[in-house]
This record gives structure tokens, C-alpha cells and sequence, in this order.
């Protein structure tokens, strides 16, 4: 018996999707409950560099067709390097699969914005609005000043929303298309993106090339992870809010992904935004009732529910794939 679990054993340990699936699944729960602290993470520093590259090529006196071609070159003076580095080291690497589950347990740092999150609710329910405006303004690009406690709650609930779509979603989604230099690509024009953001004036026409990469590399994991949500909780709901949110003023496939949320939370989501004093319309997304605190509260165990979803999705994956690579002479 134990001479026939042996065999079973090294013919497991020989399957080329068992050593990468179980790193990837044991990845996802160390990011998930032992996150590396924000102070040992390489972003912060990251986004410090894609600042000073900013301050010294996007000149206001240039023409936009400069400040366009300006950020197109740094965008690849910052990525090339980073890149090929990565896939130096990895090629050098006697490991390859653990420096890849490194490389996306780097780029998993979800657990960060949910714990701020989970900051911004324990100040909510103690009636703290100046210092949950403070908590949420590093987290945003838009005016939190004048925001109500509905309104914070509702840039609380975005934010959720879509850091776990950018940190989690959107890395998970392409290590699995392209591998860990494809999730570190990806991480790295989050990070440009938001250092870069065309929602800021002066940075309009700079960041219009990240901004242009990143939408389409979000395209696909905004659909898919919009309907991952909407079966999770409602799906009918969902479709109808989509149906009905042409003028929301964002892309079909955002406004796809935030319907999903509203329906799961049955509040609305979107509306008008202000960003540098200048208040920007938009319809709302979802049902007539706005968020409050409980609902900022229900979104997290709803980002919660849908992250167990994604791990359970996995493990059946690598178990599909173990099922079809297995031997079947044993």
C-alpha cells in the first residue's frame, strides 16, 4: 500500500501543473492573510520615481503633441528596464516557478486597501467624518473635502471595488494568461497609472498612453470579474443596471463591473465626482437608495466572498488540469 502511494506520489510530483498550482493557490493565501507590509513593498517607490520622470519631462509649455510623446517614452524608460531585470533574474534563477509565485506575491497587495477600507468604517461608525475624509484622500484622486457619510461610504464601497479589481483580479487574470512578467507588467502600469492620472489637469495629455494600456488590459477583467460578482449574488439585477446606465459617462465594461456591485448591495454607485474643484456629472449606477455604513460593511464581506470564489476557482482549474495531464497507464 504505501509502495503504491509512493508511486502515486512521484508521478504527482512529475506533472508539470502541480508544482506551479500549488504555488499559485499557497501564493493567493499568503497574500491574502500574511500580506507584506506596505513599508517592505517596492510601489511606494515606484510611484515616487514615475513622479520625479513626471516632473522632469511633462512641461506645461510643451505642445500636446510633446507632453503625448513625452509620456509614451517614459512610460517604456520605466517598464523596459524593470522588465528585462525581472526576466534576467528569472532566467538565472535554479527556481523558476517559486521566483514567479515571488514575483505575484509582490504584486498581490490587495490586503492593503482593504485594511484601509475596514480603517475608513471604523471611523464612519464612530462619526468621525473630517478623519475618514483624511483616511480616504490617499486612496483617490477626487475631492473628498466636501463629501457626506453616504458619500464616503460610496467612495468607500468604489474604492473596495476596484482596488480588488486592479490588485487582485487583474494580477491573478494575466499571471494566468501570460505568467508573472505579464502580472508584473500589469502591476507596474497600476502603479504609472495612478501616478500618471488623466484625471488630473496638468496630466491629461501625459498620461494618455498609460491610461490607453491600462484600459486595455482592464477590458477583459472587468467582464469577467463583473460576472463573477453578478453570479455570486445577482445576476438578473446586475444586467438590468447595466442596461440602464448608458449615461453614466464611463466605458461599457466599467459600468458592466460597478453594476454588478450595486445590484449585490441594491444601493447605486457612480454619480457626480468633483476633481480639482471642477464638479464632473454622471448618472448613477443601480437603484434609487443610496449606500450608508452598513452597506460599506456588507462590501467588504462581499470582496471577501468573491476572493474565496476566485481561490476555489483556481483550485478547481488545477485540479481539471492535474485530471488531464495525469499518466493514464496508472
Amino acid at each position: 500500500m504505501s509502495a503504491t502511494l509512493q508511486q502515486y506520489w512521484l508521478v504527482l510530483q512529475q506533472t508539470p501543473v502541480f508544482e506551479p498550482g500549488v504555488l499559485l493557490l499557497l501564493t493567493l493565501v499568503l497574500a491574502r492573510y500574511a500580506a507584506l507590509p506596505l513599508q517592505y513593498q517596492p510601489w511606494p517607490l515606484l510611484r515616487l520615481l514615475a513622479e520625479r520622470v513626471a516632473a522632469k519631462v511633462n512641461k506645461a509649455s510643451d505642445s500636446p503633441a510633446q507632453q503625448r510623446l513625452a509620456g509614451m517614452l517614459a512610460l517604456l524608460v520605466v517598464v523596459v528596464p524593470l522588465l528585462t531585470l525581472a526576466w534576467t533574474f528569472r532566467h538565472l534563477s535554479e527556481w523558476p516557478a517559486g521566483f514567479d509565485a515571488l514575483l505575484l506575491y509582490l504584486c498581490l497587495d490587495h490586503r492593503h486597501f482593504s485594511s484601509q477600507v475596514a480603517t475608513i468604517a471604523g471611523s464612519l461608525q464612530r462619526q468621525q467624518l473630517q478623519l475618514a475624509k483624511d483616511q480616504l484622500q490617499p486612496l483617490v484622486r477626487r475631492d473628498c473635502g466636501q463629501l457626506s457619510a453616504t458619500g464616503l461610504a460610496k467612495a468607500g464601497i468604489e474604492v473596495l471595488a476596484q482596488r480588488q479589481l486592479r490588485h487582485f483580479a487583474g494580477v491573478l487574470f494575466w499571471f494566468l494568461v501570460g505568467g508573472a512578467l505579464a502580472a508584473l507588467l500589469w502591476r507596474l502600469l497600476v502603479e504609472l497609472q495612478q501616478a500618471w492620472s488623466g484625471k488630473i489637469t496638468q496630466q491629461r495629455v501625459f498620461g494618455s498612453a498609460i491610461g490607453w494600456v491600462s484600459r486595455l488590459m482592464l477590458w477583459p477583467v472587468y467582464w469577467l470579474q463583473g460576472a463573477l460578482v453578478a453570479l455570486l449574488f445577482r445576476f438578473i439585477p446586475s444586467v438590468r443596471y447595466f442596461r440602464a446606465s448608458q449615461q453614466a459617462g464611463l466605458p461599457a465594461a466599467e459600468r458592466w463591473y460597478l453594476s454588478a456591485w450595486s445590484a449585490g448591495l441594491q444601493r447605486n454607485l457612480a454619480g457626480p465626482v468633483m476633481y480639482q474643484g471642477v464638479k464632473i456629472r454622471r448618472e448613477r449606477i443601480g437603484p434609487q437608495q443610496a449606500p450608508e455604513l452598513a452597506d460599506l460593511l456588507l462590501a467588504q464581506v462581499m470582496e471577501q466572498q468573491v476572493q474565496r470564489a476566485q481561490w476555489l476557482l483556481c483550485c478547481c482549474a488545477v485540479a481539471l488540469i492535474l485530471l488531464y495531464q495525469w499518466p493514464h497507464s496508472l
